[in-house]
């Protein structure tokens, strides 16, 4: 299969720096000591990297389109917290995810490929039989970490439509989908060697499940 996205987001136990001095000039200035701030996110555009930095009061997300392998990918996100954090040390993490989307071309029309995706994963039913489309979640769950996959058939026009933001030279007419999010819930203190590691079995999970969702498709024949 083939990585066309990753994104890493974070979310912060409390607001970052910059936010929280804000926070106190306004309640300085306006002599109101519970007054909280608010607004909509800062969105930076790299557009010659193909990269976006999402900002926000308690949150930080990281995405890349057009990468060269995972571990370029892995590379480059844990490069872009440490910038960050010497810029303005970052506070305790609530939550942290890291997030690939694979797809992987069929010479097959949709249909025929829909087709492919219901025989090795569902039962033949009224239910399932008429269906034009299919879209599979599996969630799994150990301790704290979430690890989850959504996979189905997929047309060009949907991914450049709804998933990719800066497009790509050349994107095949129907292909496997697949969207891996490895999440942790615990709070901790940022650390950039935490965060790394963290990445790292991130990637190593989602590239071996990517691989096992193909094999498992050519398995059946197709």
């Amino acid at each position: 299969m083939e990585l066309v996205k990753t994104a890493l987001g974070l979310r912060f136990s409390e607001a970052s720096n910059p936010w929280l001095e804000m926070r106190n000039i306004i309640r300085s200035v306006g002599e109101n000591p519970s007054a909280e701030i608010g607004g909509s996110p800062l969105i930076l555009n790299l557009e010659d990297k193909k990269q976006q930095v999402v900002l926000q009061i308690k949150a930080f997300e990281f995405i890349q389109e057009g990468m060269e392998s995972m571990e370029d990918s892995i590379n480059i996100a844990a490069d872009k917290l440490v910038k960050s954090n010497s810029a303005s040390k970052l506070p305790r993490i609530g939550q942290i995810w890291y997030e690939s989307v694979f797809i992987e071309p069929y010479a097959l029309p949709f249909h025929e490929l829909l087709l492919v995706m219901k025989n090795r994963f569902l039962q033949p039913s009224d239910l399932v039989d008429p269906t034009t489309d299919i879209g599979l979640i599996f969630d799994q769950t150990e301790g704290d970490i979430l690890k989850h996959s959504q996979t189905g058939p997929m047309g060009k026009e949907q991914l450049l439509r709804t998933y990719l933001h800066y497009g790509r030279g050349q994107v095949p007419d129907t292909f496997i989908f697949l969207s891996l999010r490895y999440q942790q819930n615990k709070e901790v203190a940022f650390d950039t060697d935490y965060v790394r590691r963290f990445l790292e079995a991130a990637g190593q999970w989602q590239t071996g499940q990517a691989k096992s969702v193909s094999s498992y498709l050519k398995r059946g024949g197709n």
